[in-house]
């Protein structure tokens, strides 16, 4: 079972975590006080202790947690992961892997580290042990990672330009919602777009995200400048602006990455 573990998680963030074709959460956390690297081993005992002692009645005993630390990769800084190992279906010899990763944009600072970011691939009930734990072990508070509008709008046209006319992307559509707040009887404007589309919006004057807008307008005189864009559906991922995302495609990691990390610093900017 071990030797299985050691396998599974190595150092690399491609090969340790299966970013393609699943939900994750993000969540937003505060600077950690008291952190240090050289302490993994004992914050992987108590943690595991701890789920140990919670009843957590949807899932098997577990077996192992580790927090493994990942060097600096693509413009982040040094990163986390959080390994759980729970025992699955025993006449298979099989077992269940869970992971999270603490996403850091800059390197240790005295007395505290930075760590905006943590995505998720977890039970819900597994997510709030391990927030607990890491709120009251680093006096830490967690939130919602929630994306703002325009942070989803550079997100689109980030997608848009990088479509290749010559691959099948350009032929998928998109998905768009709408927070329709002030108008009044009415939640929510999904607005699908054929792929060839969005090609041809791209390339005129005003750009895909403009040329949609004036001609929503002309159909629907709804004007959707004051409307607030909460979700993104295409080829290469599904994100929403309280913190969900889906990865379908591996070419899609270096612009969601882009965006986590404009977000993140947002945010540690208000903080500070």
């Amino acid at each position: 079972m071990n030797l299985h573990f050691e396998s599974t998680f190595g150092e690399s963030l491609e090969s340790s975590f299966n970013w393609f074709n699943h939900s994750m959460t993000l969540t937003r956390l505060t600077p950690f006080f008291n952190f240090s690297e050289d302490c993994l081993m004992t914050y992987s005992r108590d943690l595991l202790d701890i789920i140990r002692r919670t009843r957590l009645p949807r899932l098997p005993v577990i077996e192992m947690c580790r927090w493994n630390l990942i060097a600096p990769h693509e413009g982040l800084g040094s990163c986390i992961w959080l390994h759980f190992l729970f025992a699955g279906d025993q006449t298979l010899g099989k077992s269940i892997t869970y992971t999270c990763l603490l996403v850091s944009l800059s390197e240790k600072k005295e007395g505290w580290r930075e760590f905006p970011l943590l995505i998720s691939r977890i039970p819900g009930e597994l997510l709030q042990v391990v927030l607990n734990y890491l709120t009251s072990r680093f006096d830490s508070w967690a939130m919602p990672f929630q994306l703002k509008s325009m942070t989803l709008i550079d997100l689109l046209q980030m997608y848009v330009k990088s479509v290749d006319p010559a691959t099948d992307d350009a032929c998928q559509p998109l998905e768009l919602m709408f927070l329709t707040k002030s108008i009044k009887g009415l939640r929510r404007i999904i607005v699908g777009v054929k792929g060839r589309d969005m090609l041809i919006w791209r390339e005129r004057e005003l750009g895909f995200f403009e040329g949609l807008k004036k001609y929503l307008f002309e159909q629907t005189t709804i004007d959707f400048n004051k409307l607030e864009l909460c979700r993104i559906g295409c080829a290469g991922f599904i994100i929403s602006s309280e913190g969900k995302l889906k990865i379908l495609k591996p070419i899609q990691l270096q612009i969601i990455t882009a965006i986590l990390k404009m977000e993140a610093r947002k945010n540690m900017e208000m903080i500070s």
